[in-house]
């Protein structure tokens, strides 16, 4: 697992089903996947945007200078070299008098808080999707191991059939049953192989790669559900969904920009200073005169 992706994780689920095959699709699937990639750069996005918004409490800062010399006839003239060197430094204040910055920088930090618990969301639902997926698989396969099986029987019990038509034992009746029989169960078995491919070029897209089989081995069983999760679980489980978290979030952010906004409408309120420096560079006089 990525440190960027590690963070959103609040406690890993999947070790609990003991299948190394699910831990390790997921791990790489924290790596890979292009969902997570979104999440990572959605969250950076409000972390520039909340740092903006933190620089609010300090003033800013402006700087200019320039370099002027003196007319081209004269320095032709008397080969005078001059010039005028200027530097200045402004500095802005702005006096949060209506709260509006201070308002914006809740909104701000909301917001990232949000983004946070949004990414979270995206691994808790990343996560299950595979696992959901993988064990789809798991099962789909179960029940093609035992349609293979079933169709190597109906095959034995149509040449038995057959050889019992050979001997006036059976009618033709029973020979169109069987192969009847044979038939359904070869389409049944042909639908379920599409089934996995479909469900494992989909696995493969949740991993971020092209559509194409993934899996090698899967367990022989699906896990017992009664081991894994408890009855009677709390309602607090509630307050620790990523989703339920995100939108209080959002919520806060809401209220900070309503606020935000409301400040808007009065005149805002800011403290100046400007300084400087000017320096000038004067070469020879000209031919014919003296200092004095």
């Amino acid at each position: 697992m990525s440190a960027p992706t590690a963070m959103f994780v609040d406690e890993p689920w999947w070790p609990v089903f003991q299948d190394t095959t699910l831990s390790r699709l997921i791990e790489q699937a924290l790596v890979t996947s292009p969902t997570m990639d979104i999440a990572v750069a959605r969250l950076e996005q409000l972390q520039a945007v909340n740092r903006y918004a933190a620089s609010t409490m300090f003033p800013s800062v402006s700087t200019s200078g320039g370099v002027q010399t003196g007319d081209q006839q004269v320095i032709e003239r008397y080969n005078d070299d001059f010039r005028e060197y200027s530097v200045r430094a402004n500095t802005v204040y702005e006096i949060d008098f209506w709260k509006k910055l201070s308002s914006g920088r809740r909104r701000a930090a909301a917001e990232l808080v949000a983004s946070r618990y949004d990414a979270a969301t995206s691994v808790l639902a990343l996560t299950s999707q595979i696992a959901r997926t993988y064990y789809t698989i798991v099962r789909l396969r179960d029940e093609l191991k035992a349609l293979n099986n079933a169709e190597t029987s109906y095959e034995i019990d149509s040449t038995a059939v057959s050889n019992r038509f050979v001997l006036k034992k059976a009618t033709s009746l029973d020979i169109f049953q069987t192969q009847a029989v044979l038939a359904q169960t070869r389409a049944l078995a042909e639908l379920l192989s599409v089934s996995i491919r479909t469900e494992e070029h989909s696995l493969s897209i949740l991993l971020g790669y092209y559509p194409r089989t993934t899996l090698n081995s899967t367990p022989d069983s699906l896990p017992d559900a009664s081991d894994v999760v408890g009855a009677g679980l709390p309602s607090e489980l509630l307050v620790r969904r990523p989703d339920v978290q995100a939108a209080r979030a959002r919520l806060a952010a809401a209220d900070f920009a309503w606020a935000e906004a409301g400040a808007e409408r009065f005149p805002s309120f800011s403290l100046t200073a400007t300084g400087g420096n000017d320096a000038t560079n004067q070469g020879c006089i000209g031919p014919g005169e003296d200092d004095g």
